[in-house]
C-alpha cells in the first residue's frame, strides 16, 4: 500500500470518528437543551373557531382572534365534531417563550394543550409523551448513525495499520486458521 493511501486511511478514520461523536452528541443533548411544557412555563390562552380544514394529516384551525393557523394531527380528534366546533370557544396553551413574539409569527407555534368545549385534544402530558417518542426515535437513529460511523472509523484504522490489506472476510479466514496452528 502507498503512502498516500496510508495517510487517506488515518484521515478517513478520523473524519468518520468525529461523525461518530458528533452524532452521540447530537442525538443524546439536542433533544434535552429546551425545557419540557409545564403549567408554570406555558401561557392559556382562548380564540374562537371560525373554520376547521383538513391539510394532508393535519386539521387546521383558523380564529377570530389570530391570523395565525393552528395545525392539529388528524388522530386527534374526528372530522364529525370539528363541524359542530366551528364558533366554539378553543382554549389552548403555548410555550412561554412563544407568548411575546406571537403578533410577530407566521403560524402558531405548537400547541402543548388545547381543550374545546371543556373537552381535551391535547394535554400537557400527552404532547410531552409524543415528544419523548419523538426524541426517542431520533436517539436511536443517531446512535445507529454513530455505530456506523465508529464501524467505518476502525475499518479505516486498520487499513491504515496495515492490518486489513486483503479483503475483510479473507482477513477473517487468515486470522482464523493463525489461531488454529498456534501461529497467532
Amino acid at each position: 500500500m502507498g503512502m498516500g493511501k496510508n495517510i487517506g486511511a488515518l484521515i478517513l478514520s478520523a473524519f468518520f470518528f468525529i461523525f461518530f461523536v458528533m452524532s452521540l452528541f447530537t442525538g443524546y443533548t439536542v433533544p434535552n437543551i429546551n425545557e419540557r411544557p409545564t403549567e408554570s412555563n406555558s401561557v392559556q390562552l382562548t380564540a374562537t373557531i371560525t373554520s376547521i380544514e383538513i391539510v394532508k394529516e393535519n386539521y387546521v384551525i383558523r380564529t377570530l382572534e389570530y391570523r395565525q393557523r393552528m395545525f392539529i394531527d388528524k388522530n386527534l380528534f374526528d372530522l364529525d365534531e370539528s363541524k359542530e366546533l366551528v364558533g366554539q370557544v378553543a382554549v389552548f396553551r403555548i410555550e412561554q417563550k412563544w407568548a411575546d413574539q406571537l403578533d410577530e409569527m407566521l403560524s402558531m407555534p405548537p400547541l402543548v394543550a388545547l381543550s374545546i368545549q371543556g373537552k381535551d385534544i391535547i394535554t400537557i402530558e400527552s404532547f410531552n409523551k409524543r415528544l419523548d417518542d419523538s426524541n426517542f426515535k431520533f436517539r436511536m437513529f443517531c446512535t445507529i448513525a454513530g455505530i456506523i460511523f465508529l464501524l467505518i472509523s476502525i475499518y479505516s484504522l486498520l487499513r491504515y495499520k496495515g492490518r486489513l490489506n486483503t479483503p475483510l472476510l479473507r482477513s477473517w479466514e487468515v486470522y482464523t486458521f493463525a489461531e488454529k496452528d498456534g501461529l497467532w
